[in-house]
This record gives structure tokens, C-alpha cells and sequence, in this order.
């Protein structure tokens, strides 16, 4: 009879396996569930909960719910659910692939703990180790599809911050080491709270392995990132933005490539520098950006292009600067070049409300409207280009006052501003095209103390002159290369167009002086450095208020070793009294009326100067103002420019005056009010003399011959009338003379002549002479007269005598003006008379002015 089938012993075998692997099976996920919290226990976990373990070995799929672990008082790593599934059969391919990796809920901590490794959900990692004895075989492959991330959450913690990466939703399909098929990356979540969406095609095990994607950041908050940069900085805010498509392809060896076309923008910026505060309403960047980093150790490739946006941005530098624009654009590339460690910059730029702001005081040293500079090009320190450069209401060195009523306008504004171009290069220098302001005033404020109101604000020395009235003239200076060598700088022209002004404020003289010079044509042309002998061609031609105009042209010499200038020009119906504070501290007097024209040549070679100028002024009325600077004055005349006045005035009552002016400005007395005052007195005693010369022809050969080679006098003596030894009487030589004096005096109705009679020893002995003989013819009257009687030593002649003589002769030659051509007295002054002690001097009159 047949065996019983559960009798036999490969079924009792069977059964017991078939019991024990049930048994494995029942028991497999306790013993994983126990396993894995041990495990955690072990690495030092306080504690590990895991709910639920579901393992199907025939399907391969682990299930995993509700797993918490806790290491030091906090959680380290949780999950509510994870499915595992492994796909057996490529296992005999040596090919380890996961069809299905699916977490929801995970909470997972990292930690950079000082000093220490990074650890990840509290098990720290251990450092690489490189494999000893590597075997050759071939290596196992590797897979993950449907990988799904969903409502979780990893947490960055480092001494220094904290960084939370929620994931909201995470695929990955189609990796496979064994297939070069793209693998598809979907992720959607938050960094720190801000919105961050990743999708893409990783082609990670391609011969050239790259991805090609877009990234989507939304309001990242940037205040964690100043931990990384605290060397530079002290505090960062801000919410960063960027939408971008990214392409990164390596190609193992050789090289690595990174192209990215962004639209980034950065809102409310706020940066603290260790030396500069940056605050920024918004920055944008829209563009491209392509990187090629060589594998050999090559300098990087890049070429960035598109445009640049800024809105609102403030620098402070400390308490000293401020910058600010309302808006600020650059649009271009910057191409990096091979053996070069500066890019080629290239571009155009364009801005809104650009100001630069002296902190104290707020004073504002530059500001415009708007800004464009067409092209610039940059290649280096040493290799920078523009194109046309426009500016529209420029303002430079604007300083508010201190009343809110009104604000003293800016040293410099204009409607315009455009330079053609500017470049920079080691072998040219600074190379300016054509400069020019369109529509400009010019605020020239000087204070009472001297300097400049624009310039003293910035606590900068204006040129001014000392306390003894002596002025330092300085050439330019010029900017210098690192070898001390200075670089060439050249201006092709610089110009002023349209209404362009100039406002003249002048506190330094009373009353102050207030003028408007309204300029028709100003320019200069070819200012070159490396050229200091070349001349630079200037024309000015202006008007002071409705009547008055200016034409000046000439060359100048900006760069010669010392101050160098020739120019030539007429200035035309100048109203006088509006510059007589200045007269008054160079003259000491002040104009009541007057009108000048004037042709001026000045020649200023390395300092010494040479002028020549014919001024006709009309209508001139003066008052003495400052008495001491009137004496000195009156030194260089040697008379009172009043009387000087009356004999340089002709029929029309005009001045017509040379006027050459001499100096050195390197002289260390040299002071500027000194040499015009001694010009203008040498200049009226010259013309003074000329015209009494002229005047008083035949008689004026010999006049100031004496006073032309410096004698002790302070006056100018005309020639004097002789008379006969001992007597007041006139001939007709003496009344031609008188009458030569009268008509001067006509002619001149505001000179007056000081009358001094002169008694010399002839007169003496005439009057002795006549003493004697009238004592002799007296006597002869006598009865008792006797021929042979001798004249007593007792007579002679008095000292009053002789003074009555030289005081009659004074009184003569007035009444005969008087009476005879009705000079007023007031005008005819009889000084007192002395006796010449010269025993050959002449008996006379000697009429001064």
C-alpha cells in the first residue's frame, strides 16, 4: 500500500520550511521595526518610535508609518510615511533598481555643529575614505523612478542660523545608470519661507552629464546670508526674486558650462558694509549669463549680457558722503579676456536724480536730472572709452543756507551738459572730446573773510590772498600714473552755449558787488598736458547788464611751469560806480559817476607780466574813501588826483589814460592791488606831465625835469616866473607865460596852483644896492653934506624885506590872473614866501599843482 503523502519525509520537510518562512514573514517586520530602534538607540537616540512596519517580499515593498526619533530634548527625524519598492529581477543584472519611492511628512534635522562633522537626523557622517583594492569587475547599476516627496520639511542648522527647506512636493523619475534617457525633476516648496520652484531634465549619466531647467525663487528673505559674508559685511536684508532657465553641462576632463537667462530682482535692500551703508528699493537684473570653467586649471570664460536696473539707491560712506539716484540702468555685456584679470566691460548707461551729498550740512556737491552715456567701453584701469556723455540739469556744489525763506543757488548749473568723449590709455593719457554746458550759471559767492562760499564749505583753501594781501598762483595739476610719470590729459574744446551766465557775488568789498555777465560765446581749445608750450586758444565775448559788453580772445598756457597767458580784447560802456568798493581798497577813493572803455593786451610769460592798456573814461567823479590808501596814491602822482584828475580830462570831459602794468607773480611781495596802484599813479603822472608839457609850449620843455630824476618833492612844479633882481615887476615873457597858466586853468576848471614867491641873494644885493643909494641921495639933501662920506656899515637889507618882496611878487601874478582872466581866487593859492639860500638862484615865482 502506498505511503501516506504528510508521512513521507520531503513533506515533513517541506512543511516545516513552508512554517518557518511564514514564520520569517510574520516576524520580518517586528524584527525591523525592533531592529531599526535599536539601532537608533545605539548611536545615542533618546528615543525612537516607529508605528507600523510592512514588508511584501513578493512584491518587494517596505512600508514604514509614523516614525519619530528624538536625540538631545528635540526631534531629529520623522516621517508619517514611507514606501520602498524593489524590483528583483534586475538584481541578476547586478542592477539595483527602486520602481517606487513615495515619503509623506518627513521632518528631517541636519546639523553643522561646531568643530564637528555634518550630522543628519542626529548620525553624524563619517569622513570618505578612499577604497583599498579596488576590483575591476564591472560595478553594480543603480535606479530610482517615481520618487515622491510630499509635505515635508529639512531643517539646516549651523551654530550661526538656521535654514528651513519645506518641501511641498518632490518627483524623480527615470534615473537609470544603464540609460542615457533624461530624467524628469519636478520640485515645489519653500526656502525659509519663500516660494521655490525647480523643474528640469537631469542627463546625469550622459557622456557630457548636465541639466537643462527652470529655477523660481520668490521673496527670499537675504538676512541669513550676511553670516557667510561677515567679514565684509555687518548686516544684510531684503527679499531676493529670480526666474531663470539654467543649463549646466560637464564634460569630464575638460570642462564645465553654466548658462542661465534670468530675470532677478532684489526689493528693499539693505546692506551694512564695514565702511558703507547701501540702502535699495529694487534691483533687476535681466540677462544672460554663460560660464565655461576650464578643467586644467585655465582662467574661466564667461560672457555676461542684458540689462541692469537699480531704483533708489543710497550709499553712505560714514558720516562724510552720501550717493543717491532715483534710477540708475546699464545695459551691455562683460566678456571675460584670456590672460587678463579684468573683463571687457561694454554698454551703455542711463540714470534719473543722480546726487552726491556732503553729509555735513547736507551739502549737495553734485546733482542732475538725468544722465546717458551712450557707449563706454572698458578694458582696464588703463584702457576705458565713452561715447557721447549728456546730462540735463547739472547742478556741482550746491549748499543749502540756513534760512528756509531762500538757499543759495549752486556754484555751477545748467540746462545741459554733453561731452562727446572721454577715453583713458597708457599711451595717450585722458583724451576729453568737445565739452559743452548749455544754459549754465556760474555763482561765484566770495565771503567777507576772502574765500569762496562754495569751496570754504568743503573746508577746502580757497586761492585767496593773506593777511598781507599776497596771493599763491598754482598752475594744474595733473594725475599721475603708478611710476610717478604724470598722464597726459587732453580737452579738444570746452564750451558755453545758449544763455549761459555768470554771477558775481563779492562780500569783500563795501557796498558788495552784485553782477550778472551774460556770456554770447566762451570757449577754449586744445588744453593738452604733454604739451606745455602749446598754446590753448580761448575767445569770451559777454554782456554786463543792457549796455556793457565784454570781447576778449588770446591763448593760454594751462600747464606751463608758471602762470603764462597773452590775450587782447576791449571792454566796452563799464559803469563805474558798481566797481568802486574795489577802487577803493587799491585807490582809496571812491566813484560817484563814471564810464569806462578800455583795449586791454596782457603778456603773462612764466610769471612776469607785461601790459599795456588805453583806457578812456568819462564823465569820472571821485571821493576820498580810505585816506591812507589815497596817500599812497598821491606819492605815486605827486598830486592829488583831483588836480591830476583836472588835467587829464579833455573838452568832452574824458580821461584817455595808458596804462602798462609790471610785475612777477613768483615775487613773494608780489600783491595784485599794489601793482594796479602803482601802475595807475606812474600811468596819471606820465600823462599829467605830458599834457602840461604839451600845454604849456613854448614854456614846457623844462618842466619835472627835476621831479622825472626823483627829487625830495611831493608836488609837480611847472616852470617858474622869473623876475628882475629886486623887483615884482612883470615883463612880457613872464605875462605870455601867466597867461599860458590862465588858459590851463580855463581849460581845466578843477586844477588849482599853490603860488610861492622866491627871494634869492641877488635880490639882496639889489636892495642893498638900492638902500644905499637912496640913503646917499638922502643925504646929499643935507646942508652939511660932504662928497667923500663913506656909507655906514648899518645898512643893509631885512629878512623881512626880502620875504615882502617874494610875497608881492605871489600877490603880482594872482591879481593879474584874477583881473585879467577871472580865476577864481579859491583856485590860486599864495603860499608862504622864503628866501633861496642858493647865491645863484634866480628871483622867481614857482608855481606848483
Amino acid at each position: 500500500m502506498t505511503e501516506l503523502l504528510y508521512k513521507r519525509n520531503w513533506f515533513k520537510w517541506l512543511a516545516v520550511l513552508l512554517i518557518l518562512f511564514l514564520l520569517f514573514i510574520s516576524l520580518l517586520p517586528l524584527a525591523v521595526r525592533y531592529g531599526i530602534e535599536s539601532w537608533y538607540r545605539q548611536q545615542g537616540a533618546d528615543s525612537v518610535s516607529l508605528e507600523n512596519v510592512d514588508i511584501n517580499l513578493f512584491t518587494g515593498k517596505l512600508r514604514l508609518a509614523n516614525l519619530e526619533v528624538r536625540q538631545g530634548g528635540h526631534e531629529t527625524l520623522a516621517f508619517s510615511h514611507v514606501l520602498v519598492q524593489l524590483d528583483w529581477l534586475p538584481l541578476f543584472k547586478k542592477r539595483i533598481f527602486i520602481p517606487a519611492l513615495e515619503v509623506d511628512g518627513l521632518r528631517l534635522l541636519v546639523e553643522q555643529r561646531a568643530g564637528k562633522h555634518l550630522i543628519v537626523a542626529g548620525l553624524g557622517i563619517p569622513e570618505s575614505r578612499p577604497l583599498k583594492n579596488k576590483e575591476k569587475n564591472e560595478p553594480w547599476g543603480f535606479g530610482l523612478h517615481g520618487v515622491v516627496f510630499r509635505n515635508s520639511k529639512i531643517n539646516f542648522t549651523t551654530p550661526e542660523q538656521q535654514t528651513g527647506l519645506e518641501i511641498d512636493s518632490f518627483t524623480l523619475d527615470k534615473l537609470k545608470s544603464w540609460s542615457q534617457d533624461d530624467t524628469l525633476i519636478n520640485y515645489s516648496g519653500k526656502v525659509n519661507s519663500a516660494p521655490v520652484t525647480l523643474t528640469g531634465l537631469l542627463d546625469l549619466f550622459d557622456t557630457e552629464p548636465g541639466f537643462e531647467g527652470k529655477l523660481k525663487i520668490n521673496d527670499f528673505d537675504l538676512s541669513p546670508v550676511a553670516t557667510y559674508i561677515k567679514d565684509y559685511a555687518h548686516n544684510m536684508e531684503g527679499l531676493f526674486s529670480v526666474d531663470t532657465s539654467l543649463s549646466i553641462r560637464h564634460k569630464p576632463g575638460q570642462w564645465t558650462r553654466f548658462r542661465a537667462d534670468s530675470d532677478a530682482q532684489v526689493h528693499n535692500l539693505v546692506l551694512g558694509l564695514l565702511k558703507q551703508d547701501i540702502s535699495q528699493d529694487k534691483l533687476q537684473w535681466q540677462g544672460k549669463l554663460d560660464v565655461t570653467l576650464n578643467s586644467k586649471g585655465q582662467s574661466p570664460v564667461y560672457l555676461l549680457t542684458g540689462r541692469l536696473e537699480t531704483e533708489n539707491l543710497d550709499i553712505k560712506q560714514g558720516h562724510t558722503l552720501q550717493y543717491h539716484h532715483g534710477r540708475l540702468d546699464w545695459q551691455g555685456s562683460i566678456r571675460s579676456r584670456q590672460h587678463f584679470d579684468m573683463p571687457t566691460i561694454s554698454g551703455r548707461i542711463s540714470g534719473t536724480e543722480i546726487t552726491l551729498t556732503r553729509l555735513p550740512g547736507q551739502q549737495q556737491l553734485f546733482h542732475t536730472n538725468t544722465l546717458l552715456i551712450k557707449k563706454i567701453a572698458f578694458s582696464g584701469l588703463e584702457d576705458i572709452s565713452t561715447g557721447t556723455i549728456k546730462l540735463t540739469g547739472p547742478r556741482a556744489l550746491y549748499r543749502p543756507v540756513a534760512t528756509k525763506e531762500k538757499q543759495n543757488p549752486a556754484f555751477l548749473q545748467a540746462v545741459g551738459l554733453e561731452i562727446d568723449s572721454i577715453s583713458l590709455s597708457k599711451e595717450k593719457g585722458y583724451a576729453v572730446g568737445r565739452i559743452r554746458l548749455s544754459d549754465a550759471l556760474i555763482y561765484i559767492h566770495r565771503q567777507k573773510n576772502g574765500r569762496l562760499q562754495h569751496i570754504a564749505s568743503l573746508d577746502i583753501p580757497a586761492m585767496q590772498s593773506s593777511d598781507k594781501g599776497k596771493t599763491k598762483i598754482t598752475t594744474p595739476v595733473t594725475p599721475r600714473q603708478q611710476n610717478g610719470k604724470p598722464l597726459k590729459l587732453t580737452i579738444s574744446n570746452i564750451g558755453l552755449t545758449g544763455n549761459s551766465r555768470i554771477r558775481i557775488f563779492d562780500e569783500t568789498v563795501s557796498p558788495a558787488f552784485d553782477t550778472e555777465i551774460r556770456l554770447a560765446r566762451a570757449s577754449i581749445n586744445n588744453i593738452n598736458s604733454g604739451r606745455p608750450g602749446k598754446a590753448s586758444p580761448f575767445l569770451i565775448e559777454a554782456k554786463l547788464g543792457r549796455f556793457s559788453s565784454i570781447a576778449l580772445k588770446g591763448n593760454a598756457y594751462p600747464y606751463a611751469k608758471a602762470l603764462t597767458i597773452k590775450l587782447e580784447g576791449d571792454i566796452k560802456n563799464i559803469s563805474l560806480p558798481p566797481v568802486s568798493g574795489y577802487l577803493a581798497k587799491i585807490l582809496g577813493y571812491d566813484i560817484r559817476s563814471g564810464q569806462l572803455n578800455a583795449h586791454i593786451k596782457l603778456d603773462i610769460n612764466n610769471g612776469a607780466i607785461d601790459a599795456s592798456n588805453r583806457l578812456l573814461i568819462s564823465t569820472l567823479e571821485v571821493k576820498v574813501a580810505d585816506p591812507d590808501r589815497a596817500r599812497q596814491l598821491t606819492a605815486q602822482l605827486d598830486i592829488p588826483l583831483e588836480s591830476a584828475l583836472s588835467l587829464l580830462r579833455n573838452k568832452n570831459n574824458d580821461i584817455d589814460l595808458v596804462l602798462p602794468v609790471k610785475g612777477n607773480t613768483a615775487n613773494p611781495d608780489f600783491q595784485i592791488g599794489s601793482i594796479i596802484n602803482k601802475a595807475i599813479g606812474n600811468a596819471m603822472k606820465k600823462a599829467s606831465l605830458t599834457y602840461l608839457t604839451y600845454a604849456l609850449q613854448p614854456y614846457g620843455g623844462l618842466i619835472t625835469i627835476a621831479r622825472l630824476i626823483k627829487s625830495a618833492a611831493d608836488t609837480i612844479s611847472l616852470n617858474p616866473i622869473n623876475f628882475p633882481a629886486g623887483s615884482s615887476a612883470t615883463d612880457k615873457t613872464s605875462l605870455d607865460y601867466a597867461s599860458r597858466i590862465a588858459s590851463l586853468m580855463n581849460e581845466r576848471p578843477g586844477l588849482r596852483i599853490k603860488l610861492c614867491g622866491i627871494a634869492t641873494e641877488t635880490d639882496r644885493n639889489r636892495l642893498l644896492q638900492d638902500n644905499r643909494t637912496t640913503w646917499l641921495a638922502n643925504k646929499r639933501q643935507e646942508q652939511n653934506f660932504e662928497a667923500n662920506i663913506k656909507i655906514p656899515a648899518s645898512i643893509s637889507v631885512a629878512e623881512n624885506q626880502l620875504l615882502g618882496l617874494a610875497q608881492k611878487r605871489a600877490e603880482v601874478i594872482k591879481s593879474y590872473l584874477v583881473t585879467e582872466y577871472k580865476i577864481d581866487t579859491g583856485r590860486l593859492f599864495i603860499c608862504q614866501p622864503r628866501i633861496d639860500p642858493d647865491k645863484k638862484g634866480n628871483p622867481r615865482l614857482n608855481l606848483t599843482i
